[in-house]
């Protein structure tokens, strides 16, 4: 795992090894206004989202796209919290994206 983390209420970019997907392949599409808060390519996966403090390498995060919501385990604290899982419309955010992302977009 690898995070790189605004200034911006936390939002950044989770860059994680995927172990499963459930519902085929994603297809990453451009929207009108926005873009997806998460990109898979490769067997890597990219998250849009506010980053939980303190996160570290081996902390379990499933992506639930149907409940838009993040999960993380904390494996060191035992403890399990989550997150909304948003398209990402915020100027700012979408702009921080696209310039940390690994998988570059067309939006």
């Amino acid at each position: 795992m690898d995070t790189k983390i605004s200034g911006n209420h936390s939002f950044g970019v989770l860059l994680l090894k995927v172990d499963s997907v459930e519902k085929g392949k994603f297809i990453d599409t451009l929207l009108k206004q926005g873009i997806y808060p998460y990109k898979i390519r490769g067997g890597m996966a990219e998250v849009y989202t506010c980053v939980p403090y303190n996160i570290q390498k081996g902390t379990k995060v499933v992506v639930d796209s149907d409940k838009k919501t993040v999960f993380y385990h904390y494996i060191v604290e035992n403890k399990d919290y989550k997150g909304n899982l948003l398209v990402v419309e915020n100027p700012y955010d979408i702009e921080y994206a696209n310039a940390h992302a690994i998988f570059k977009s067309n939006n």
